[in-house]
């Protein structure tokens, strides 16, 4: 049977949220896990979180003052140089359904990567919405590399995997991509053609805070952002010659769109789109769409 490692980073930010982690931890149907906690920037967290770690199976991992980007990465390596097994992901902000390690598990023997549906909370943890994605993918639904070209479901806080992909992959570093996750994810599931698949039970309860890569900002200020961001995102990959014809003829098409954005015109392609649920970053893609619809 191989070994589950439920892995997450602790930084300041994250420590008012992550009892309630543990406390999802705790409560999972599966029982037999080792729970990673890598920490960045805080002090002495084995003394300020003791009792409600007691009876699980953990171990402190300290983190240098590293990027984000370089600090997955290392998260990755040292995944790698462990003994083989599943490993599960959650942002130690928010917290797991009972069955999320379970779920997971059933899936990892036929496909590299388990990419679990979540539900919307506020910071308080109250539900805004259930099931976020599951409205729009089928429960099981199986997709690959040319599905997250312009668009991310994978993230270090909504995926299981299994360590055996390591020994395929070298993963390397930029400076200062702009979307982490996704850049990681773009390099593991390119070079290793991994079999993923999106699962609807065992959600992870995604806290909603005030940052770009969350579902409720569409103003003008924060869709230029994300514009900008994917612009970045797209000229991270082309360093590494990724799918380069593709990043390059992207990256042209949506200079165009920058360049011709304005509030009104936001407002208008705003108006007539459906009010789905975006997959993270995918309402450029939209947008850009919209755009040569609209302009051709």
């Amino acid at each position: 049977m191989k070994t589950n490692y439920i892995v997450t980073v602790l930084h300041p930010f994250s420590t008012p949220y992550f009892r309630k982690f543990v406390l999802s931890v705790a409560d999972q149907t599966v029982r037999d896990f080792r729970l990673l906690i890598f920490y960045d920037q805080v002090e002495d967290p084995e003394h300020s979180f003791t009792n409600d770690l007691q009876h699980i199976k953990h171990e402190f991992i300290e983190l240098g003052n590293r990027s984000i980007t370089a600090n997955r990465v290392f998260v990755l390596n040292y995944l790698a140089g462990l003994e083989e097994g599943y490993i599960h992901f959650g942002d130690s902000d928010d917290f797991f359904e009972p069955t999320r390690i379970a779920s997971a598990i059933s899936y990892l023997p036929q496909y590299s990567i388990v990419c679990h549906d979540f539900n919307l909370v506020d910071r308080e943890g109250k539900l805004l919405d259930k099931d976020h994605w599951s409205k729009r993918l089928a429960n099981e639904f199986v997709f690959g590399y040319d599905y997250l070209k312009d668009k991310n479901l994978l993230g270090f806080g909504n995926i299981s995997i299994d360590s055996s992909i390591f020994k395929d992959i070298e993963i390397k570093l930029v400076e200062s991509p702009a979307i982490p996750d996704w850049f990681i994810f773009n390099q593991i599931v390119s070079v290793t053609k991994a079999r993923c698949i999106f699962i609807a039970t065992g959600q992870v309860n995604y806290r909603q805070h005030d940052n770009l890569a969350q579902f409720t900002e569409n103003d003008f200020g924060a869709i230029c952002n994300k514009l900008d961001m994917v612009l970045l995102h797209h000229e991270s990959l082309l360093t590494l010659y990724i799918d380069a014809q593709y990043y390059r003829d992207r990256k042209t098409k949506l200079t165009r769109l920058k360049n011709h954005l304005t509030e009104k015109y936001l407002n208008e392609f705003l108006a007539q789109a459906d009010a789905k649920n975006y997959f993270w970053w995918e309402i450029i893609a939209d947008l850009l769409n919209y755009y040569e619809s609209t302009t051709n």
